[in-house]
């Protein structure tokens, strides 16, 4: 494996990830955003829109995290997790360089991916599937998951850029079956891994 030396972990800890890395040897960035869903707790029928509002158009959920120079070994890990206390269905991010097209779109709204409008700006970036939910392991009762899809065009994205400048990727979440409660946030974790 490329990083078979790097000893590294991944630790939740609270409201954050951590990647823990042998000195000197590999430098880590994270990335943090969320979005608090509408007060209705409707189920969710699957392939839907998770978002705050009913009206309007959705905005989609900027996550600011640091590129690295191009050229450079790159690794990418995600993560989610929610405040609800209902085991949420598979959960599609969304993302984009840009803000997406969400004209007309609110919570629940039936999201399947890009438009084509997307995909002409060639702002599309690619997606993370989260569909291995569990529980926390105390007395919350809340739920989170790794993520994984297509890394590998994100990789390429932020790859893009200067060392140490920071780049805005927007997500959207499509959500699988489940019944939310009020106002639950889900939190998405980005964590690039790059050789110094």
């Amino acid at each position: 494996m490329m990083f078979k030396k790097l000893f590294k972990a991944a630790l939740v800890i609270g409201l954050s990830v951590f990647w823990i890395c042998a000195a000197g040897a590999q430098t880590a960035s994270n990335g943090k955003g969320s979005t608090t869903h509408s007060a209705v707790t409707t189920a969710y029928t699957g392939k839907q829109l998770f978002a705050n509002n009913t009206s309007g158009n959705a905005v989609a959920t900027p996550i600011t995290i640091n590129a690295v120079p191009p050229g450079q070994a790159l690794t990418i890990r995600a993560l989610i997790y929610s405040t609800g206390t209902n085991k949420p269905g598979t959960s599609t991010l969304w993302l984009y360089s840009q803000a997406p097209t969400t004209t007309g779109l609110v919570d629940y709204s039936a999201y399947i991916g890009p438009y084509l409008s997307d995909l002409q700006a060639n702002i599309y970036i690619g997606y993370l599937s989260c569909s291995a939910w569990q529980a926390t392991n105390d007395s919350t009762a809340k739920y989170f998951s790794e993520c994984s899809g297509s890394s590998q065009m994100l990789s390429t994205a932020l790859g893009q850029f200067t060392l140490g400048s920071v780049v805005t990727i927007y997500a959207l979440e499509e959500i699988g079956s489940y019944t939310p409660i009020a106002s639950e946030i889900h939190t998405y974790l980005l964590s690039t891994l790059h050789e110094n």
